[in-house]
């Protein structure tokens, strides 16, 4: 009987710990499958593969819940890994994007320079990429390249606007295809597009500068708790260690992974300004 009830609690640990993967792996694949939707520009080369992120999530999920022994704050730690990629990737997108565009106004402003000299599209192109640095200038040289190598230019224009991946670049694609058709005619309509960009990036540099010192605060704010733990922990570890396990304790840490979760989620909507 004894050696029946030992493997009888085996079988169902094991049963239980596979339920619990199965279940666990499934909600990470629907969390991802639902939160990692950010669009990732070309530019930029991603950090973490779907496949580590699952594994780290995986192993945070069993250290939490092998720490404070439950299950809820597991889960919220485990959404927060499964999360953080792609709100890195996010952020990283968004901080190309606005540099793009503030050099998107003076590449246009530069093309109608010399498209109204030279009325050659490939040699204006050519002008920007000697005029602008990178990232801009990099994607007008290769523009340049193709389009001395025999790529029509509608081909061309279109890749530069999907390289670039701001709206105005395409506005910019579509006025070389025109520029091609009505030649100089075109011209004032690349200064007026540069002058636009150069509008609406200034307000959104002012919207960003106003919301920046918040947001500082707030992160502060946020991850307080943690060297305050680790200070507590240093000076009183039994203290620590018993009120960390206790109810009141999985309480206030899963109360806090919540504010981490709703911090990362309205943040974003605080940078798509």
């Amino acid at each position: 009987m004894k050696g029946g009830g030992i493997i009888y609690q085996l079988m169902t640990g094991l049963g239980i710990g596979l339920v619990v993967f199965a279940t666990l792996y499934s909600f990470i694949k629907i969390i991802a499958n639902k939160i990692n939707t950010t669009k990732i520009h070309p530019l930029i080369k991603t950090t973490f593969s779907f496949k580590t992120t699952n594994a780290l999530a995986v192993l945070v999920f069993g250290g939490v819940w092998w720490w404070q022994n439950s299950f809820v704050p597991a889960i919220f730690a485990t959404i927060i890994i499964v999360y953080l990629p792609s709100q890195i990737t996010y952020m990283r997108t968004k901080r190309l994007q606005n540099h793009i565009k503030e050099q998107l106004s003076l590449a246009v402003n530069i093309f109608a320079d010399n498209f109204t000299v030279t009325k050659n599209i490939p040699r204006s192109i050519e002008a920007v990429g000697k005029s602008v640095a990178n990232p801009v200038g990099g994607l007008f040289r290769k523009t340049y390249t193709e389009l001395t190598f025999g790529m029509p230019l509608s081909k061309a224009a279109d890749l530069l606007a999907k390289r670039m991946g701001v709206p105005y670049a395409y506005v910019f694609s579509g006025l070389l295809l025109k520029a091609q058709v009505q030649g100089n005619v075109v011209a004032p309509l690349f200064w007026e597009l540069s002058s636009k960009i150069s509008n609406e990036q200034e307000e959104e540099n002012f919207q960003r500068s106003q919301v920046s010192s918040t947001r500082l605060t707030n992160t502060v704010i946020l991850f307080v708790p943690i060297p305050f733990f680790l200070a507590l922990y240093c000076k009183f570890p039994d203290l620590a260690s018993t009120f960390i396990v206790s109810s009141g304790g999985r309480i206030l840490f899963s109360l806090w992974l919540i504010s981490v979760i709703a911090y990362v989620f309205l943040d974003r909507l605080v940078v798509d300004i």
